[in-house]
């Protein structure tokens, strides 16, 4: 019997993984399984989401809804705290974390506990094992991109390029393209998402950052979304006729800042001046996912 309990709590926890794996399928996520369940960052749809398992006491309990309410308390416990441990490691630029920027400001650690506390409860599913034990996930997720997601750091945090020059144009030709959005092709260079990437010249001046954009932007959108595919792209706002630019090089300690050619960053600024497609568009870069 109880050979049979512990086959049947690993089916319900590869269950869960594969639930996880399944969502994160085609997209730039990271996904990470333990016996306790399943993390995923999701940085094409934009959320954190994780599942923890949890059972109860029969001994102690006293009913069977009362063993079920334990299960699903323990189980909503161990996924705040596996929430905040996913959140707290996720990259905000190529110099910091979360925990990282928490670490330094009261008024960041407030903003993200009440993230984590008002997290989303995707699913709750309850399992009654073959030996009688009560076995419960719990799913909670929070969006990176809301007026109140993750994304809102990448505003409130100075980045690691704050000082250097912002670039100011060399007067490009007026354009008779219709593009309609930007990709960003850093899928040869392996880059790693963050919140807040910056793109940059050959000659390290600022093209785009956070802090190149208003805030009310950074939280409805992001900074950035990630992607797999150029029909990914478009989907995600980069329009039936987007510029291309391919980077040339992945930078800063964690390669989340990416380097265009000087050639086409005229055209890229121009675009902005001209259509804003940056400041009122998603960007969009294509990577292969996570390092």
């Amino acid at each position: 019997m109880l050979a049979a309990a512990a086959w049947a709590r690993t089916e319900i926890l590869g269950e869960v993984a594969a639930a996880a794996a399944e969502t994160a399928r085609e997209k730039v996520a990271a996904v990470e399984a333990d016996e306790g369940g399943v993390a995923v960052t999701n940085w094409t749809d934009g959320y954190v989401e994780v599942t923890a398992v949890g059972t109860a006491n029969l001994a102690l309990a006293q009913s069977m809804a009362h063993a079920l309410s334990q299960a699903e308390e323990t189980a909503r416990a161990l996924a705040y705290r596996k929430l905040a441990e996913r959140i707290f490691g996720v990259q905000v630029d190529s110099r910091t974390t979360v925990e990282g920027a928490v670490a330094t400001s009261d008024a960041l650690t407030t903003y993200t506990r009440g993230l984590i506390r008002d997290a989303h409860e995707v699913n709750v599913k309850h399992e009654v094992l073959d030996d009688g034990s009560i076995l419960c996930s719990v799913t909670l997720s929070v969006p990176m991109t809301t007026a109140e997601g993750l994304a809102s750091l990448a505003s409130r945090l100075p980045g690691p390029y704050a000082e250097a020059p912002r670039y100011a144009g060399a007067g490009g030709t007026p354009l008779t393209e219709e593009y309609t959005g930007v990709i960003v092709d850093a899928s040869h260079l392996g880059a790693a998402p963050a919140l807040s990437p910056t793109l940059l010249t050959e000659d390290g001046y600022v093209v785009y950052s956070a802090e190149t954009l208003v805030a009310e932007r950074v939280s409805a959108l992001g900074v950035a979304s990630y992607v797999k595919t150029l029909e990914q792209a478009q989907e995600k706002g980069a329009g039936a006729q987007p510029l291309i630019v391919k980077a040339l090089k992945a930078v800063g300690e964690y390669a989340c800042d990416l380097v265009l050619p000087n050639d086409v960053v005229d055209l890229l600024f121009t675009l902005d001046q001209e259509k804003e497609l940056l400041k009122n568009r998603p960007l969009v870069i294509l990577t292969r996912g996570v390092q």
